[in-house]
């Protein structure tokens, strides 16, 4: 089975993104695709990981020792690592592709580190960063200004695709899967 690690917050309920998160994670278990999260039983987090566990999915939480007992434990796999290190390596290790949702500090350096370890040929899977309601506009600005200040070589489309919709980052998950 191939997984999708998803990053996104476990601080928040928001809910212009309650419906975004859910709308992913029936499209995750819809396609075959596992889950890879952060194993967070709060916020956003919980609320993708329940959407795929009530459709019937797989769930594979990666949460941190210092974070343990806020830990999910009806998942399929729940591991726990030392540091959030360890914990951004064995997401990443799990997953066949990555797609991050709005979210904080945690989100942004999970999936930046997917990047650079893209850019560095580390990993050639794809990542996807859903912009729902331009939450990642500067983002994406701040990587087509380095790329064209010359601190970033080749295409940011090469690196990362943005895209507004979970629909839309399944698609591309999917094709890249297939090919």
């Amino acid at each position: 089975m191939k997984k999708v690690a998803v990053y996104l917050s476990a601080r928040s309920n928001n809910q212009n993104y309650t419906g975004l998160t859910k709308t992913l994670a029936e499209l995750i278990v819809e396609h075959g695709y596992g889950l890879v999260f952060g194993g967070s039983g709060v916020g956003l987090m919980k609320v993708l990981a329940d959407t795929v566990l009530d459709q019937g999915g797989y769930v594979s939480g990666v949460s941190v020792k210092v974070l343990q007992d806020s830990a999910m434990q009806n998942l399929s796999e729940l591991t726990i690592a030392q540091d959030l290190h360890e914990r951004k390596t064995l997401m990443r290790e799990k997953a066949d592709a990555y797609i991050a949702l709005p979210g904080g500090n945690g989100t942004l350096d999970e999936i930046t580190q997917v990047i650079e370890e893209r850019k560095l040929g580390i990993h050639d899977k794809p990542v996807v960063v859903i912009n729902a309601d331009g939450f990642y506009d500067g983002l994406h600005m701040q990587y087509k200004t380095m790329q064209s200040q010359g601190f970033l070589s080749g295409q940011v489309d090469d690196l990362v695709i943005f895209v507004t919709t979970p629909e839309q980052a399944i698609n591309i998950i999917s094709k890249s899967l297939i090919e």
